[in-house]
């Protein structure tokens, strides 16, 4: 009967990872197919990409205050992902490692080669509104050029070695 369990226990831990591995896969694809804004007749990439959660307060202000700081660039394009919507969360890892931030809060803003977390004082307002006329004085790259696909999903691989190595504990116990 134990082992029974056991063998069960293993086909549900498979079958998590690989079910995983599969939703990473598709909303890789989605995020890949709206990382760019879509504007007139063609398609331009968003010097500003904003992740932002539905009901945050600081994400609010936030966008207020972009969005009285654009009034006078009409010309920059902004991206925003909810960040629980699919694969936000996947991009937003793949840019702060680019940019070597800990997105610990929302809102997280990226602008041209600036990252900004969090929304708490005067400071991320003054960094934003820096940013952005360095943007407008430059060229200004789009964040999601940073944003690179993994080419090996890592973290389903490290989980499906978890699920093994207890699997192989439980066994060795067993015996």
């Amino acid at each position: 009967m134990n082992r029974r369990v056991l063998l069960l226990t293993l086909v549900i831990g498979l079958a998590i990872a690989v079910g995983g591995y599969a939703a990473q896969v598709q909303t890789t694809s989605h995020v890949a197919a709206t990382a760019h804004v879509q504007t007139e007749s063609h398609i331009t990439a968003p010097q500003i990409v904003v992740f932002y959660k539905t009901g945050c307060s600081h994400c609010t202000h936030m966008e207020e205050v972009l969005t009285a700081l654009l009034y006078k660039h009409p010309n920059i394009k902004v991206a925003q992902y909810e960040i629980d919507s699919p694969g936000a969360r996947g991009l937003l890892n793949r840019l702060a490692v680019h940019y070597k931030i800990l997105p610990t809060q929302v809102p997280v803003v990226f602008v041209g080669d600036k990252a900004i977390v969090g929304w708490t004082s005067r400071t991320q307002e003054s960094a934003l509104g820096t940013a952005i006329r360095d943007c407008v004085t430059q060229k200004c790259p789009s964040p999601l050029d940073y944003a690179s696909e993994p080419t090996l999903p890592w973290n389903d691989i490290m989980w499906l070695g978890v699920i093994l190595g207890v699997f192989l504990v439980l066994l060795f116990i067993q015996r």
